[in-house]
Protein backbone atom coordinates (compact mmCIF):
# COMPACT_ATOMS: atom_id res chain seq x y z
CA UNK A 1 0.00 0.00 0.00
CA UNK A 2 0.83 3.85 -0.76
CA UNK A 3 1.43 6.17 2.06
CA UNK A 4 -1.44 8.23 0.57
CA UNK A 5 -3.98 4.89 0.90
CA UNK A 6 -2.23 4.82 5.00
CA UNK A 7 -3.51 8.07 5.41
CA UNK A 8 -6.76 7.94 3.69
CA UNK A 9 -7.74 5.19 6.26
CA UNK A 10 -5.60 6.93 9.08
CA UNK A 11 -7.94 10.04 8.46
CA UNK A 12 -11.15 7.55 7.67
CA UNK A 13 -10.47 5.87 11.44
CA UNK A 14 -9.95 9.36 13.37
CA UNK A 15 -13.52 10.39 11.44
CA UNK A 16 -15.18 7.36 12.32
CA UNK A 17 -13.92 7.46 16.21
CA UNK A 18 -14.69 10.96 16.68
CA UNK A 19 -18.29 10.50 15.28
CA UNK A 20 -19.64 7.98 17.76
CA UNK A 21 -21.79 9.45 20.25
CA UNK A 22 -21.79 7.71 23.61
CA UNK A 23 -24.96 7.54 24.78
CA UNK A 24 -25.84 9.43 28.49
CA UNK A 25 -25.62 6.52 31.24
CA UNK A 26 -28.72 6.56 33.82
CA UNK A 27 -29.02 4.81 36.85
CA UNK A 28 -30.12 1.23 37.54
CA UNK A 29 -32.93 2.11 40.20
CA UNK A 30 -32.92 -1.45 41.21
CA UNK A 31 -29.27 -2.78 41.38
CA UNK A 32 -29.42 0.82 43.32
CA UNK A 33 -31.96 -1.64 45.88
CA UNK A 34 -29.39 -4.47 45.57
CA UNK A 35 -26.65 -2.26 48.00
CA UNK A 36 -28.92 -1.37 51.09
CA UNK A 37 -28.91 -3.10 54.19
CA UNK A 38 -30.74 -6.16 54.57
CA UNK A 39 -32.01 -6.39 51.05
CA UNK A 40 -33.82 -10.12 49.86
CA UNK A 41 -32.49 -10.03 46.87
CA UNK A 42 -35.43 -12.42 45.63
CA UNK A 43 -37.86 -9.93 46.20
CA UNK A 44 -36.63 -7.16 44.24
CA UNK A 45 -39.46 -7.25 41.29
CA UNK A 46 -36.73 -8.88 38.33
CA UNK A 47 -36.05 -11.65 36.70
CA UNK A 48 -33.30 -12.99 39.71
CA UNK A 49 -32.18 -16.54 39.88
CA UNK A 50 -32.91 -17.32 43.37
CA UNK A 51 -30.55 -20.45 42.77
CA UNK A 52 -27.61 -18.25 42.61
CA UNK A 53 -26.96 -18.93 38.66
CA UNK A 54 -24.42 -17.08 36.92
CA UNK A 55 -20.85 -18.35 37.19
CA UNK A 56 -20.96 -19.68 33.01
CA UNK A 57 -19.43 -22.61 32.78
CA UNK A 58 -16.72 -22.15 34.71
CA UNK A 59 -17.92 -21.93 38.23
CA UNK A 60 -18.04 -18.91 40.05
CA UNK A 61 -21.71 -17.50 40.28
CA UNK A 62 -23.33 -15.74 43.20
CA UNK A 63 -24.20 -17.57 46.48
CA UNK A 64 -27.46 -17.06 48.00
CA UNK A 65 -27.48 -16.79 51.23
CA UNK A 66 -29.70 -18.47 54.24
CA UNK A 67 -31.53 -16.89 56.91
CA UNK A 68 -33.97 -17.50 59.43
CA UNK A 69 -35.93 -14.45 61.60
CA UNK A 70 -39.13 -13.80 64.12
CA UNK A 71 -40.05 -11.92 66.50
CA UNK A 72 -41.07 -13.23 69.99
CA UNK A 73 -43.49 -10.65 71.53
CA UNK A 74 -41.26 -8.17 69.88
CA UNK A 75 -37.82 -9.32 70.47
CA UNK A 76 -36.15 -10.36 67.01
CA UNK A 77 -34.25 -14.23 66.89
CA UNK A 78 -32.18 -14.39 63.81
CA UNK A 79 -30.27 -17.21 62.38
CA UNK A 80 -27.85 -16.93 59.60
CA UNK A 81 -27.51 -20.74 59.55
CA UNK A 82 -30.99 -22.54 59.56
CA UNK A 83 -31.48 -26.14 58.36
CA UNK A 84 -34.11 -28.04 56.41
CA UNK A 85 -34.67 -31.79 56.94
CA UNK A 86 -36.85 -34.05 55.24
CA UNK A 87 -38.19 -37.59 56.33
CA UNK A 88 -41.18 -39.85 56.33
CA UNK A 89 -43.04 -37.76 54.53
CA UNK A 90 -42.52 -34.78 56.61
CA UNK A 91 -40.19 -31.81 55.76
CA UNK A 92 -39.11 -29.88 58.57
CA UNK A 93 -37.30 -25.99 58.67
CA UNK A 94 -35.05 -25.16 61.86
CA UNK A 95 -33.64 -21.52 63.40
CA UNK A 96 -32.30 -21.16 66.09
CA UNK A 97 -30.72 -17.52 67.40
CA UNK A 98 -28.53 -19.30 70.43
CA UNK A 99 -27.50 -23.04 70.30
CA UNK A 100 -30.27 -24.18 73.27
CA UNK A 101 -32.08 -21.55 73.28
CA UNK A 102 -34.50 -20.27 70.73
CA UNK A 103 -35.36 -22.77 68.59
CA UNK A 104 -38.05 -22.73 65.75
CA UNK A 105 -39.44 -25.63 64.34
CA UNK A 106 -42.03 -25.39 61.38
CA UNK A 107 -42.96 -28.65 60.02
CA UNK A 108 -44.48 -29.31 56.34
CA UNK A 109 -46.95 -32.19 55.91
CA UNK A 110 -47.96 -32.76 52.54
CA UNK A 111 -46.59 -31.24 48.79
CA UNK A 112 -43.50 -28.98 48.89
CA UNK A 113 -45.09 -26.57 46.86
CA UNK A 114 -45.73 -22.57 46.83
CA UNK A 115 -48.78 -22.23 49.06
CA UNK A 116 -50.17 -21.01 52.06
CA UNK A 117 -50.91 -22.74 55.14
CA UNK A 118 -53.19 -22.01 58.11
CA UNK A 119 -52.96 -23.02 61.49
CA UNK A 120 -49.02 -24.14 60.91
CA UNK A 121 -47.36 -27.49 62.93
CA UNK A 122 -45.27 -25.04 64.26
CA UNK A 123 -43.35 -24.45 67.90
CA UNK A 124 -40.84 -22.83 69.40
CA UNK A 125 -38.59 -23.65 72.39
CA UNK A 126 -37.58 -20.62 74.44
CA UNK A 127 -35.17 -22.94 76.15
CA UNK A 128 -34.50 -26.59 77.58
CA UNK A 129 -37.95 -26.42 79.74
CA UNK A 130 -40.03 -24.07 77.99
CA UNK A 131 -41.73 -25.28 75.07
CA UNK A 132 -44.64 -23.88 72.83
CA UNK A 133 -46.98 -25.00 70.24
CA UNK A 134 -48.95 -22.66 67.82
CA UNK A 135 -52.10 -22.80 68.10
CA UNK A 136 -53.00 -20.60 65.40
CA UNK A 137 -51.32 -18.35 62.28
CA UNK A 138 -50.07 -19.04 58.80
CA UNK A 139 -47.00 -20.33 56.69
CA UNK A 140 -46.38 -18.90 53.16
CA UNK A 141 -44.31 -20.91 51.09
CA UNK A 142 -43.37 -18.23 48.83
CA UNK A 143 -40.63 -19.91 46.59
CA UNK A 144 -39.62 -23.80 46.27
CA UNK A 145 -36.99 -24.79 43.70
CA UNK A 146 -35.29 -27.30 44.30
CA UNK A 147 -32.18 -26.02 45.90
CA UNK A 148 -34.16 -23.69 47.94
CA UNK A 149 -37.03 -22.95 50.19
CA UNK A 150 -38.61 -19.04 51.41
CA UNK A 151 -41.23 -18.65 53.45
CA UNK A 152 -42.64 -16.07 55.77
CA UNK A 153 -44.94 -17.23 58.71
CA UNK A 154 -46.79 -15.97 62.16
CA UNK A 155 -48.45 -17.84 64.95
CA UNK A 156 -49.24 -17.73 68.16
CA UNK A 157 -47.97 -20.36 70.42
CA UNK A 158 -49.01 -21.50 74.21
CA UNK A 159 -46.42 -23.36 77.29
CA UNK A 160 -49.22 -26.24 77.38
CA UNK A 161 -47.60 -26.52 81.08
CA UNK A 162 -48.03 -22.70 82.37
CA UNK A 163 -50.86 -21.63 79.39
CA UNK A 164 -48.12 -18.60 79.13
CA UNK A 165 -48.73 -17.29 75.46
CA UNK A 166 -46.30 -15.74 72.99
CA UNK A 167 -46.43 -14.48 69.39
CA UNK A 168 -44.51 -15.49 66.88
CA UNK A 169 -44.06 -12.72 64.26
CA UNK A 170 -42.60 -11.43 61.13
CA UNK A 171 -40.82 -14.82 60.58
CA UNK A 172 -39.37 -15.50 57.32
CA UNK A 173 -36.71 -17.49 55.80
CA UNK A 174 -34.58 -19.20 53.06
CA UNK A 175 -33.04 -22.37 53.83
CA UNK A 176 -31.26 -24.78 51.40
CA UNK A 177 -33.21 -28.50 50.20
Amino acid sequence: MTKLTYTLILLFSIALLFSCKEEELTPNEDAAKSQQAGIDILNLGGNVDPNGGGGGGTGGGTAVAEYFSAEVDGVIKPDPNPSYQEGFGMKQINGSSNNAMDIFLISINGALEVRTIDNPNAGYFANTTISYQAFNGQLVLDSVTTDLIQGTFYFDAVDDISNDTVSITNGKFRVKR
